[in-house]
């Protein structure tokens, strides 16, 4: 707030009166998301550990039952390799100019496209989106688009008689296909009084089998938790997590353009992944090539 004062002048009012007008989310560093799924007395003490104990840390959203998994596991929509792509961004900066012929009201609004119909939101057709962000976009992926989710496990299930398996195996099922629609990682991890360190190798086999996951991604937490237990937990959602986000970075980094208006999107979202596993030098960077884009455009 004191660089605010002195950019503004005496008493820094015209800063307090533009803060309200800048989203929390885009003044603060954004923290990887991990789902919490089951066992909500376990919660409290592992979104602890995730916030204190992890660099950089984690922040958490949760369900008790893990037949309410997809409620914090939201389906992507993201166009498959037949769609046609998403149209090119529009320069804020630039106004839009009227070819030789055709008269102001002749000129289509920013961000239109050919046959894209009315935008008005009342008549049930998409608005056509302005500038080159979503102005929810940064808060979607800070508080509702997971990176991890992380299933609890009944220790007496998953060592139990053939009943317990089967039944076992269908919510299994069902968190595999939600976390694969939401296009996070899953995480399993067993519960229970009796839990060993180190589960049987037939039914690590099984589980893993099952959720179609790396051996990794499974821990045995006994209760109450041990504090070698809540590490290996934590460890586990640092390293699937930065996967995750390394992962969508280069994704976005791979459809930048360097130097023209179509790199300004996917850079912008590159720098935001990049924040989100700490790496604030590739954030720079993807920062630059999104501004240099503008510019260029802006130019030109």
């Amino acid at each position: 707030r004191k660089s605010g004062a002195l950019l503004c002048g005496r008493g820094g009012e015209a800063f307090a009166m533009a803060e309200p007008l800048v989203a929390p989310e885009l003044v603060t560093p954004p923290l990887g998301l991990v789902a919490l799924l089951g066992r909500p007395e376990l919660h409290p003490a592992l979104r602890e550990h995730l916030r204190s104990q992890l660099r950089p840390p984690l922040e958490s959203v949760g369900v008790g039952d893990l037949a309410e998994a997809t409620s914090v596991l939201t389906r992507r929509k993201r166009n498959g390799p037949s769609a046609a792509p998403p149209p090119a961004p529009v320069n804020p900066l630039i106004p839009p100019v009227a070819p030789v012929g055709i008269g102001p009201a002749q000129i289509p609004a920013q961000g239109a496209t050919e046959g894209s119909g009315s935008s008005n939101p009342s008549d049930g057709t998409d608005a056509p989106r302005r500038g080159l962000l979503r102005a929810d976009w940064t808060r979607k992926h800070r508080e509702r688009r997971p990176a991890v989710a992380l299933a609890f496990l009944p220790h007496e299930e998953v060592e139990g008689d053939p009943n317990a398996w089967v039944s076992l195996t269908r919510r299994i099922d069902a968190l595999r296909d939600a976390a694969a629609g939401a296009g996070c990682a899953l995480a399993l991890v067993v519960v229970g009084d009796d839990a060993p360190e180190r589960l049987p190798e037939d039914r690590v086999a099984a589980l893993t089998r099952q959720a179609r996951i790396d051996r990794s991604a499974l821990v045995s937490m006994p209760q109450p938790p041990t504090p070698d237990a809540m590490r290996a937990v934590g460890a586990l959602c640092a390293n699937l997590a930065k996967a995750y986000y390394v992962g969508e970075c280069a994704r976005h980094a791979a459809k930048t353009l360097p130097g023209r208006i179509e790199a300004a999107e996917p850079g912008f979202k590159a720098g935001i992944f990049s924040e989100f596993h700490g790496d604030w030098g590739g954030a720079w960077r993807m920062y630059k090539t999104a501004y240099d884009g503008l510019v260029a455009a802006h130019v030109a």
